[in-house]
């Protein structure tokens, strides 16, 4: 008899779980728990697989070559891919700053409005150049 994984079976559950939880509870926010804690995911799914390894040596039962399927290495680095990619979209990216200031000037900082007015007496057919096309025209 062949000797398969239990990481499969339960990462079912889980988003069999997910789902379900989804259904009951419409308001929870499971994309963004799912872009802020998908390395969690590497971490039990690594654990998981180590005691499978452990639970098999113990019981005297063929230990596998490699801990890891070239299967699941692939789906590891999809995953990370997937998960980086999502914590990027949802917004919980931290690493780049949000102002920078160089030589006193602020390069990405906060929009600001130029409240400008002027009045100008024309004709019934005015003509209007824009010369400049930087910030919202």
């Amino acid at each position: 008899m062949r000797r398969s994984s239990i990481v499969a079976p339960l990462l079912l559950i889980a988003v069999g779980g997910l789902f379900l939880a989804r259904n009951l509870y419409p308001d929870i926010p499971l994309l963004d728990y799912l872009a802020k804690y998908w390395p969690f995911l590497l971490i039990v799914w690594g654990g998981l697989r180590l005691a499978e390894v452990m639970f098999w040596a113990a019981t005297d039962k063929s230990v596998p070559a490699r801990g890891v399927s070239p299967g699941e290495w692939v789906l590891v680095v999809f995953l990370c891919m997937f998960g980086a990619s999502m914590h990027a979209v949802r917004g919980f990216n931290t690493w780049w700053p949000r102002n920078v200031t160089i030589g006193g000037l602020d390069m990405f900082g906060e929009s600001y409005e130029y409240p400008l007015g002027g009045e100008k007496q024309v004709s019934k057919t005015p003509r209007i150049m824009i010369e400049s096309f930087r910030g919202n025209a």
